[in-house]
């Protein structure tokens, strides 16, 4: 099993979600919003290929959160997944074709 591994882009994007939340809703949205995105995550340690890779690079694959509106961007390593960014759905994501 692969261990998970944050770039620090990563968690900078799931810190600033959190906020987004906790301000709009409250710390318990916030909590469990964060909880279902890290699930999400965390479910990539087993069969991390199911995902398709993204339309910018064949390295990178893209991981929808169910019921929310983020998506994972990810790579598979040797020994590691690598989560390089969540992003809303609705940003332009072209910028990182250029990452």
């Amino acid at each position: 099993m692969k261990t998970i591994v944050y770039t620090p882009q990563a968690l900078a994007s799931l810190k600033s979600i959190a906020s987004y939340y906790k301000n709009k809703a409250g710390i318990q949205v916030a909590k469990k919003i964060v909880s279902q995105i890290r699930s999400s995550i965390d479910d990539l340690s087993v069969l991390p290929e199911r995902y398709p890779c993204s339309h910018f690079s064949k390295n990178v694959r893209k991981l929808p959160v169910k019921k929310l509106p983020y998506t994972v961007y990810y790579s598979i390593e040797k020994f590691d997944i690598v989560i390089l960014e969540i992003l809303h759905q609705r940003r332009d994501h072209s910028f990182l074709s250029s990452s």
